[in-house]
């Protein structure tokens, strides 16, 4: 068995994922299978990034939690 990879999503994983997202739904089994990380980890870092696309989206800033301009 292969070790999981924990840490950090390099810019290539984040590549992968976005087409494992594409092609596999929200099925964090199969995504993780091919990324070599948790399916726990996947997930959360779906709904890490969606949580940001769409705090962005409605024109907040992280940082202030006010509209940003």
């Amino acid at each position: 068995m292969i070790p999981l990879r924990k840490g950090t999503w390099t810019n290539n994983e984040q590549i992968r994922f976005d087409g494992l997202i594409v092609k596999y739904g929200r099925d964090w089994a199969k995504i993780a299978r091919e990324l070599g990380r948790s399916a726990p980890d996947c997930r959360n870092r779906y709904k890490s990034l969606n949580g940001l696309n769409n705090f962005h989206r409605c024109g907040l800033s992280i940082r202030t939690q006010q509209p940003s301009n």
